[in-house]
């Protein structure tokens, strides 16, 4: 069999070179950077300045979303609140306001009860008052009379000695609250005897047993540790205080 005959090189082919066949083919390097240059920017010293802002500058008046908070969904921030937190916030001022309104009145309320309280105080404490210690009322034994606002029935009357230690004293002396204010008093009232000469001759005591409440009824204690001088004309009665 006849051999083809051996073709020479081919210096256009990547595998070989005239006079050396069958060698790997040699790619092409990058030439070596410049002097101050580095690989990746451009060369130290060039003049290159990179824009402020890392190179991005917005357009002005700055970013514009599109109608309709963009990409068709409405936008949370264009939306009114609900009407809910109102009206929840309206509910808490009123009744703020309402309580403020009852505790202003109340403090108004308690302070003219107290001043009143202070007045009717002062006036049942004042001795020139009709039966106060200063303007004691005459009356009959046994009659019924009023000192206070509590109601003193008839049917009393001047028991004698009991014995040598002992003087004349009152005896069924009946109270009945009948105050306008109707609170509790306690009663404390001094009965004086007095002569046609208008001469004392004789005292007596007599007291609650503590509060008599309003519409109650409750008979007086009294006592008297000194015999009468003299025979007496009439009687003065009047509170201790």
């Amino acid at each position: 069999m006849t051999q083809p005959p051996e073709q020479p090189p081919n210096e256009n082919t990547p595998y070989g070179q005239p006079g050396q066949p069958g060698q790997p083919p040699q790619w092409p390097v990058a030439p070596p950077p410049a002097q101050g240059q580095g690989p990746y920017g451009p060369p130290t010293g060039s003049g290159y300045t990179p824009p402020p802002g890392g190179g991005y500058t917005p357009p002005p008046g700055g970013y514009t979303p599109p109608p309709g908070g963009g990409y068709g969904a409405p936008s949370p921030y264009g939306q009114k609140p609900s009407g809910g937190s109102g009206k929840v916030i309206a509910i808490v001022v009123g009744v703020i306001l309402l309580l403020v309104l009852l505790i202003c009145g109340g403090a108004v309320g308690l302070v003219i009860w107290g001043a009143k309280s202070v007045d009717d105080a002062l006036d049942e404490f004042d001795p020139s008052r009709v039966g106060g210690s200063d303007n004691p009322i005459s009356v009959d034994v046994g009659e019924d009379f009023e000192i206070d606002g509590i109601e003193y029935a008839e049917g009393w009357s001047v028991a004698p000695p009991k014995d040598e230690y002992s003087g004349e004293t009152i005896t069924g002396l009946k109270g009945t609250n009948d105050r306008g204010d109707e609170s509790g008093e306690s009663v404390y009232l001094n009965f004086t005897f007095i002569d046609s000469d208008d001469t004392e001759v004789g005292e007596v005591s007599c007291s609650s047993s503590g509060d008599i409440s309003y519409g109650n009824t409750e008979e007086l204690t009294c006592t008297n540790y000194s015999k009468f001088t003299g025979s007496y004309d009439h009687v003065e009665v009047a509170a201790s205080y």
